[in-house]
């Protein structure tokens, strides 16, 4: 298979959402940036997330009419947008987009629902080289995935969110049970001092009956 016929199979098969296993045979993947999606919750990411993958392919949508950036790069899953590629690694993309030097791939390579929503999807961008020789040892890590660094998810797999709503949860369960045991107390002296008072009236009357009369 030629480079030019398996690009054109790669681009066709974005529409799918997947790479199909037998298109990369002979080729293998550059990785040039992986990242979280940028804005994920302020388009149609937050809707689609429990439909997603890992391993679905994104679209990569230049928008140099971008009035916040323009070297912004818009990412589709399956026609929707769900976001950007962070603007401060977008610039040297937009480069080789706009100037059509490379053709340019982006899939899904982690999701963690349990994150704030900037973390919620990892991705990584690539092109496809043809196998013909062996990359330099030291250029090994361009054909890598990296495990995302997660600053909204705890090593137990919480959230900050999760964490402050458990915090906040204990914290009201344990004023509900000092609020009981001050009622508790209070009601337990009540009872003493009562019952103190009960045992002096009837050491000074005896027969409190009798003295009513």
């Amino acid at each position: 298979m030629n480079r030019s016929l398996f690009l054109q199979q790669l681009i066709a098969s974005v529409a799918i959402g997947r790479l199909p296993v037998s298109l990369t045979k002979d080729f293998r993947k550059i990785y040039l940036m992986q990242c979280f999606v940028a804005g994920f919750r302020h388009y149609e990411g937050m809707q689609l997330l429990d439909d997603m993958k890992e391993g679905d392919l994104l679209e990569l949508v230049r928008e140099p009419g971008n009035e916040y950036d323009p070297c912004a790069i818009a990412l589709h899953w399956q026609g929707r947008k769900i976001g950007f590629i962070p603007a401060s690694s977008n610039e040297m993309l937009s480069m080789l987009l706009d100037c059509d030097a490379l053709s340019l791939f982006a899939v899904i390579t982690h999701l963690e629902k349990n994150s704030q929503p900037w973390e919620n999807v990892a991705i990584a961008v690539y092109f496809v080289q043809e196998v013909n020789k062996e990359l330099p040892a030291h250029a090994s890590y361009l054909t890598r995935i990296e495990a995302p660094h997660y600053r909204t998810l705890n090593k137990d797999g919480k959230s900050g969110r999760q964490k402050h709503l458990i915090w906040a949860t204990c914290l009201i369960l344990r004023t509900v049970s000092s609020t009981w045991m001050r009622y508790h107390l209070t009601n337990m002296r009540l009872k003493h001092t009562l019952k103190n008072i009960t045992q002096s009236t009837l050491s000074i009357y005896p027969n409190p009956a009798a003295t009513c009369r």
